[in-house]
């Protein structure tokens, strides 16, 4: 492999490794505003129980294992 078709390849592999880092950077962005609303659901579940956080971490919700989130 002479050196001009191996830097074809490294340039190739770059751009590559560039939109695999900007897909990753959406898929942490949309991660990130998920938490930020299951937190806030979390949240206002506990304040409706009228439980402390640390109380309500204690205890499962009867629906908890009926619940589907997709990831």
């Amino acid at each position: 492999m002479d050196s001009e078709s191996e830097l074809q390849r490294l340039e190739a592999n770059h751009s590559e490794l560039l939109l695999h880092q900007e897909t990753l950077k959406k898929q942490l962005d949309f991660k990130s505003d998920q938490l930020k609303y299951f937190q806030a659901a979390v949240k206002e579940a506990q304040a409706l129980l009228g439980k402390k956080p640390s109380e309500a971490a204690m205890t499962e919700l009867p629906c908890s294992k009926r619940l589907k989130v997709r990831w």
